[in-house]
Protein backbone atom coordinates (compact mmCIF):
# COMPACT_ATOMS: atom_id res chain seq x y z
CA UNK A 1 0.00 0.00 0.00
CA UNK A 2 2.83 2.42 0.84
CA UNK A 3 4.52 1.61 -2.46
CA UNK A 4 1.28 2.24 -4.37
CA UNK A 5 0.83 5.58 -2.66
CA UNK A 6 4.43 6.63 -3.36
CA UNK A 7 4.20 5.51 -6.99
CA UNK A 8 0.91 7.37 -7.45
CA UNK A 9 2.48 10.43 -5.89
CA UNK A 10 5.44 10.13 -8.25
CA UNK A 11 3.16 9.79 -11.28
CA UNK A 12 1.22 12.91 -10.29
CA UNK A 13 4.53 14.68 -9.65
CA UNK A 14 5.80 13.71 -13.11
CA UNK A 15 2.58 14.77 -14.82
CA UNK A 16 2.66 18.16 -13.15
CA UNK A 17 6.33 18.71 -13.99
CA UNK A 18 5.89 17.82 -17.67
CA UNK A 19 3.47 20.64 -18.46
CA UNK A 20 4.80 22.74 -21.35
CA UNK A 21 8.47 22.22 -20.55
CA UNK A 22 11.04 24.29 -22.47
CA UNK A 23 14.19 22.60 -23.80
CA UNK A 24 16.49 21.29 -21.10
CA UNK A 25 20.14 20.31 -21.17
CA UNK A 26 19.45 17.35 -18.87
CA UNK A 27 17.93 14.25 -20.48
CA UNK A 28 15.40 11.90 -19.02
CA UNK A 29 12.18 12.03 -17.11
CA UNK A 30 12.00 13.75 -13.75
CA UNK A 31 10.72 10.58 -12.09
CA UNK A 32 13.87 8.73 -13.20
CA UNK A 33 16.04 11.44 -11.65
CA UNK A 34 13.96 11.17 -8.46
CA UNK A 35 14.47 7.39 -8.31
CA UNK A 36 18.23 7.77 -8.85
CA UNK A 37 18.61 10.53 -6.26
CA UNK A 38 16.54 8.67 -3.69
CA UNK A 39 18.28 5.34 -4.22
CA UNK A 40 21.65 7.10 -3.81
CA UNK A 41 20.43 8.81 -0.66
CA UNK A 42 19.11 5.53 0.77
CA UNK A 43 22.23 3.66 -0.41
CA UNK A 44 20.21 0.92 -2.08
CA UNK A 45 19.17 -0.15 -5.55
CA UNK A 46 15.78 -1.33 -4.23
CA UNK A 47 13.26 1.30 -5.31
CA UNK A 48 10.64 -0.33 -3.06
CA UNK A 49 12.74 0.16 0.09
CA UNK A 50 10.95 2.25 2.70
CA UNK A 51 13.76 4.84 2.79
CA UNK A 52 13.49 5.29 -1.00
CA UNK A 53 9.72 5.61 -0.84
CA UNK A 54 9.97 8.19 1.96
CA UNK A 55 12.53 10.12 -0.08
CA UNK A 56 10.25 10.08 -3.14
CA UNK A 57 7.37 11.52 -1.11
CA UNK A 58 9.63 14.17 0.46
CA UNK A 59 11.16 15.07 -2.91
CA UNK A 60 7.70 15.43 -4.42
CA UNK A 61 6.79 18.00 -1.78
CA UNK A 62 10.12 19.85 -2.13
CA UNK A 63 10.20 20.13 -5.91
CA UNK A 64 6.61 20.49 -7.05
CA UNK A 65 6.83 24.28 -7.34
CA UNK A 66 9.63 24.07 -9.94
CA UNK A 67 9.51 23.32 -13.65
CA UNK A 68 10.81 19.95 -14.80
CA UNK A 69 14.23 21.15 -15.99
CA UNK A 70 14.90 22.90 -12.70
CA UNK A 71 13.81 19.76 -10.88
CA UNK A 72 16.32 17.69 -12.87
CA UNK A 73 19.09 20.23 -12.14
CA UNK A 74 18.37 20.07 -8.40
CA UNK A 75 18.30 16.26 -8.48
CA UNK A 76 21.53 16.06 -10.49
CA UNK A 77 23.24 18.25 -7.93
CA UNK A 78 22.01 15.92 -5.15
CA UNK A 79 23.37 12.90 -7.01
CA UNK A 80 26.69 14.65 -7.66
CA UNK A 81 27.06 15.51 -3.97
CA UNK A 82 26.51 11.85 -3.16
CA UNK A 83 29.18 10.85 -5.73
CA UNK A 84 31.88 13.44 -5.07
CA UNK A 85 31.18 14.85 -1.62
CA UNK A 86 30.50 18.41 -0.55
CA UNK A 87 33.41 20.17 -2.31
CA UNK A 88 31.83 22.91 -4.45
CA UNK A 89 34.31 22.65 -7.34
CA UNK A 90 33.95 18.86 -7.60
CA UNK A 91 30.14 19.15 -7.47
CA UNK A 92 30.22 21.86 -10.15
CA UNK A 93 32.35 19.71 -12.48
CA UNK A 94 30.06 16.73 -11.92
CA UNK A 95 26.92 18.78 -12.62
CA UNK A 96 28.47 20.13 -15.84
CA UNK A 97 29.44 16.65 -17.07
CA UNK A 98 26.65 15.37 -19.36
CA UNK A 99 27.82 11.80 -18.79
CA UNK A 100 27.10 11.92 -15.08
CA UNK A 101 23.62 10.47 -14.69
CA UNK A 102 22.15 7.71 -12.61
CA UNK A 103 21.34 4.25 -13.97
CA UNK A 104 17.58 4.86 -14.05
CA UNK A 105 18.08 7.93 -16.23
CA UNK A 106 20.61 6.09 -18.43
CA UNK A 107 18.31 3.11 -18.86
CA UNK A 108 15.15 5.16 -19.40
CA UNK A 109 13.49 3.53 -16.38
CA UNK A 110 13.96 0.99 -13.65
Amino acid sequence: MVIRRACLSLLLFAAASAQSEPRCELPGKVEHWVFDACMWEAETDDFAASAVQACIARTDRELRRYQACTQRRILKERICRAWVGPQKEAVRRCVQDPGKTGMTVQNGGL
